[in-house]
């Protein structure tokens, strides 16, 4: 048996234990230009880091080790999508225009990826890109109202779905 895929994210990687640092999980994203960017998408929105994002991306993590997806010496380029997703993704989120909010980060971040001159190894990848956006577009998960951006069941994007809930709905189990 694996005890690995016992462990919590806080437990594989005591670094993102510490919730005195708000930007522990921004921090995590391993790729240099994908941690840039998304610096760069929130400081174009001016927008800040917040538990919220973290629990999101915490649960995520939690999944993805469950899963064997995630392991010390295992971090794939997924895991980075995730964590932009994951700071991003409720940066324009609105329940009451679902179809025009779930668009909005690809529509208001997409020319920050495309930059010249600011990523060491250029503008991101077309395929990076569409991870990230796919990821947060798919946000409500089989609820999405697109059917083209339901994410796969088992998927990653659906792991990072289902923790999106549960964040937006713990509020209500412990009160």
């Amino acid at each position: 048996m694996n005890k690995e895929k016992f462990m919590s994210v806080k437990e594989m990687f005591p670094v993102l234990a510490d919730e005195s640092n708000i930007n522990r999980y921004l921090n995590f994203i391993k790729v240099d230009d994908l941690r840039l960017f998304t610096e760069e998408c929130l400081k174009k929105a001016d927008y800040k880091i917040t538990e919220y994002e973290n629990k999101v991306a915490e649960i995520a993590m939690d999944f993805l080790i469950r899963k064997e997806l995630l392991t010390p010496d295992n971090h794939q380029t997924y895991v980075d999508a995730l964590l932009v997703a994951a700071m991003l993704h409720n940066v324009y989120f609105d329940e009451k225009h679902l179809m025009t909010s779930l668009f909005k980060a690809r529509e208001e971040f997409d020319e920050i990826a495309g930059r010249e001159g600011i990523y060491k190894y250029g503008p991101l990848p077309e395929q990076m890109r569409e991870m990230v956006w796919d990821t947060i577009e798919g946000q409500l998960g089989d609820c999405t109202p697109m059917s083209k951006t339901k994410p796969s069941p088992n998927s990653p994007q659906d792991l990072f779905a289902t923790s999106v809930w549960i964040v937006r709905n713990a509020k209500h189990w412990f009160h």
